[in-house]
């Protein structure tokens, strides 16, 4: 009776035993698992406060270029631009602004480039103008020296004429009056020195006829028709379908306002109006503003 009492009371214990064994076990595998798991958070967290001080840096990055490249362009020289385009450059740098303001830095970025090359395009065709103007001035203002000496040449050429004409007549006269004073005594000498003393007259210098003003050359821009056509060119080019039918079914993918000149539709457009186009087909409208080009690109809705 003792015996198996003590064997069941060894067997408890054992039992007991290998079940503090378990728990041990389990213990120190939840205490590992959330040693794991703290770590694990700790290190996401390290890595996320990472990224967001990465974004910053490069946010801030971006706006200090933005806004260096707008003082950069406030700081062009349009003195020589009319005051319409001085008045829609300065709207297109408020609508800038604004984007920097909204933290649109990229298209910001773009549209700063964009208005840049135009201003020194627009500038450069004014420079020629001038240029071409002077020019003008110069070529008729030699014209003018040159009819003047031929005028002034012409005019010596005649009074020259006229004095040999007076000299000879004179000649005649005074012959004819040593002939009369072999038998006239004084009155002959009188008539003699009365006909030498005459003059002629001297001929009127023609004037010059007026020349009519010259007109400096105008700039050179290509039509509404000329940027659209160059646009869905560039778009072709790229293996798009140009569809017309999307300005009403489809939807304004992105657009641009650019001065007007020589290079509306070109690369620097193309680019602006094509970057990043996603889809097949396209459409293009191109606006005159005046003093400003408005060039938009559909797409078909999704």
């Amino acid at each position: 009776m003792n015996f198996e009492k003590l064997k069941e009371i060894l067997k408890n214990k054992r039992n007991m035993k290998i079940a503090g064994i378990v728990a041990g076990a389990l213990v120190i595998a939840i205490g590992g698992s959330v040693l794991l798991y703290n770590k694990s958070n700790v290190e996401n967290k390290a890595e996320d406060n990472k990224v967001v001080a990465v974004n910053k840096e490069e946010s801030s990055k971006e706006e200090t270029e933005a806004r260096e490249k707008l003082e950069n362009l406030k700081k062009i020289d349009i003195s020589k631009l009319s005051e319409e385009d001085k008045k829609i450059l300065e709207n297109k740098i408020e609508d800038i602004a604004k984007l920097i303001e909204n933290k649109e830095y990229a298209k910001a970025t773009t549209e700063i480039e964009s208005l840049e090359k135009d201003t020194n395009t627009k500038i450069e065709e004014v420079a020629k103008a001038e240029s071409k103007e002077e020019t003008s001035k110069e070529e008729v203002k030699k014209e003018e020296n040159k009819q003047e000496v031929v005028t002034n040449t012409s005019s010596e050429s005649t009074n020259n004429s006229t004095s040999n004409n007076s000299n000879s007549n004179t000649g005649t006269t005074t012959s004819t009056n040593n002939n009369t004073s072999s038998s006239t005594s004084g009155n002959g000498s009188s008539n003699s020195n009365s006909t030498q003393g005459t003059t002629q007259p001297k001929p009127s210098t023609p004037t010059p006829a007026p020349q009519p003003p010259v007109e400096a050359p105008k700039p050179n821009y290509p039509t509404v028709a000329e940027v659209q056509q160059r646009l869905i060119a560039y778009g072709q080019s790229l293996g798009l379908k140009y569809d017309p039918s999307l300005v009403t079914d489809g939807w304004s993918k992105r657009d641009t306002s650019q001065m007007w000149s020589s290079e509306r539709g070109n690369s620097g457009d193309q680019q602006v109006l094509f970057n990043g186009f996603e889809y097949g087909s396209f459409a293009i409208i191109v606006t005159d503003l005046g003093g400003f080009c408005k060039m938009e690109i559909y797409a078909p809705w999704e």
